[in-house]
């Protein structure tokens, strides 16, 4: 009963994650360059245990026990969204792998971000949406003009990207690589783009209706081992 119960526990916990994770992506189906997150699960380890009642198709005396499952491990999916057309000329999208690089306002920090909805701020630098300015890189277009577009960034490694809440994420500045040199492998700005969350709203209610029922069932799992032990303590 008390392994019962605990399975059911950690059962409990690691779909609620799930329900927390896919109800934050359906808030997040609209907002400009959200990626969506997932919980991924993993069982906890097996021990063998006696096999009380050996079939006959098997020789076997001994069966693997679980003891349950976690789901503290959050990630995230990097697939591209769609751009959406929005005509203007501080509005940008990036297609392919790179983030955008603002400075904090307040702290002097780097922040990355997939979300391009700039403007020019009264001193007519380029800013987000909550006045951070933006690294800019100087380019020419098509006509050979000479002009300034936001930078792309990525860090080294996918593990240093550390995810903030406001669509931001914090990245230590000696593992960030930026397309100030090269191009190659940070993708293509879109200008007069925006990038649109990668959620899809049917696949996410449908997770989360799956998790909810599982986290039911683990609940009715806890119920249970409960009512069993309560019977067993009243027959003493």
């Amino acid at each position: 009963m008390n392994l019962m119960m605990s399975i059911g526990k950690s059962g409990v916990k690691g779909f609620q994650n799930q329900v927390n994770t896919s109800a934050q992506n359906i808030a997040n189906s609209t907002t400009t360059g959200f990626k969506k997150q997932y919980a991924e699960l993993q069982e906890l380890i097996y021990y063998t245990k006696p096999n009380m009642l050996p079939s006959e198709a098997s020789t076997s005396t001994n069966i693997m026990q679980g003891v349950g499952v976690r789901a503290d491990v959050i990630k995230e999916n990097n697939r591209q969204g769609a751009l959406t057309q929005t005509g203007v000329d501080t509005h940008y999208a990036v297609s392919g792998n790179g983030y955008f690089a603002v400075v904090d306002s307040n702290t002097q920090e780097i922040y990355l971000t997939r979300d391009g909805s700039f403007s020019l701020n009264e001193e007519g630098t380029l800013v987000d949406t909550n006045g951070n300015q933006v690294i800019l890189k100087t380019t020419t277009d098509e006509a050979g003009n000479t002009i300034q577009v936001p930078a792309l960034h990525l860090p080294t490694q996918p593990a240093f990207l550390t995810k903030l809440g406001d669509n931001y994420y914090s990245v230590n500045p000696q593992n960030l690589v930026s397309n100030l040199e090269t191009n190659e492998g940070f993708g293509q700005i879109n200008s007069g783009y925006l990038e649109a969350s990668n959620v899809d709203l049917g696949e996410e209610m449908t997770n989360l209706m799956i998790a909810q029922r599982a986290y039911s069932m683990n609940m009715k799992i806890i119920q249970t081992a409960d009512e069993t032990r309560e019977i067993v303590n009243n027959l003493r």
